[in-house]
């Protein structure tokens, strides 16, 4: 389980998402989960597919 803040984990995720890393695994997480969410909220993410996201352009 990730101890870090939701601010941590959404750095996180986008850093993956700019490298081009997958976030799937990560997604099993709450806290992840919650990061992504609020990303896709704010419109620094979107939802590509079923289940791919990439950072908004």
């Amino acid at each position: 389980m990730f101890k870090g803040s939701i601010r941590q984990a959404r750095g996180e995720l986008l850093k993956l998402l700019l490298q081009g890393e997958p976030i799937n695994s990560k997604l099993s997480d709450k806290r992840y989960k919650n990061a992504l969410d609020k990303l896709i909220d704010e419109g620094f993410v979107v939802k590509d597919g079923k289940d791919t996201y990439s950072v908004k352009k």
